[in-house]
């Protein structure tokens, strides 16, 4: 029963040091886009609900607790400053925490100012943006719980990631990705077990882009994130 109930511990440390990179682009890049970009008073809500929603999804024991620690400190809800500006102090305090470089706010804003053809619309922009997405939504699928069981526990886990799939479609800064994401009919099955939830990530960046870049097959992508993917009982 235990196993069933527990997080998966097999993103923690070193596994986390690898992903860990392309998770902070995707969070900032995107806060960044709908601040400065788009339309943030329309977006402020959602895009705080998808920083909560962390609290319960992020898939390394150690990152969860401490985005909880610092979350609690410094609760963005209430902060005076941009969410952006908010999510790089957060970087900066996890830097500092892992004894790792921090640098000046000057030297991390982003040089997004749009040239000729917008910076989320180039080839190499965006095929690492999509990369950093799916990676993400995989390795939430990697820590979901092997099988949802009638637990308050794995029902929070649950109520958190449709919820997050639901809203993270909405933040997509790449036009064409977010209409397709958007628009993808998501079955409520999806969210029974990491099974379901796997493929269902595996069908989303499929369908994205014609092909995965996996090959056909679930297992080389469980593989490449060393997850245990399959349900247990």
């Amino acid at each position: 029963m235990s196993s069933i109930l527990n997080l998966s511990d097999s993103l923690n440390g070193q596994k986390a040091t690898k992903w860990g990179p392309l998770v902070w682009y995707l969070l900032i890049t995107t806060t960044y886009y709908w601040q400065y970009f788009k339309y943030y008073s329309c977006q402020h809500s959602v895009l705080m609900e998808y920083f909560s929603l962390y609290l319960v999804l992020i898939y390394c024991r150690f990152c969860r607790n401490s985005f909880r620690d610092f979350w609690f400190v410094n609760d963005p809800r209430f902060c005076r400053k941009p969410l952006y500006e908010w999510l790089l102090w957060l970087h900066a305090k996890v830097n500092i925490k892992l004894e790792k470089p921090v640098f000046p706010l000057d030297q991390v804003e982003p040089t997004f100012i749009e040239p000729e053809k917008p910076y989320w619309e180039r080839d190499q922009v965006s095929d690492h943006w999509q990369i950093c997405y799916f990676t993400n939504l995989y390795l939430i699928a990697c820590n979901y719980p092997p099988k949802i069981i009638d637990n308050e526990k794995c029902r929070k886990i649950q109520i958190a990631a449709k919820r997050m799939f639901e809203i993270a479609p909405q933040l997509i800064p790449i036009s064409y990705l977010r209409h397709v994401q958007m628009t993808y009919p998501i079955d409520e099955k999806a969210f029974e077990s990491r099974q379901s939830l796997f493929r269902l990530v595996f069908q989303l960046e499929t369908t994205s882009n014609k092909t995965s870049r996996f090959g056909e097959d679930l297992e080389s992508v469980a593989k490449y994130f060393e997850c245990e993917y399959r349900s247990t009982t």
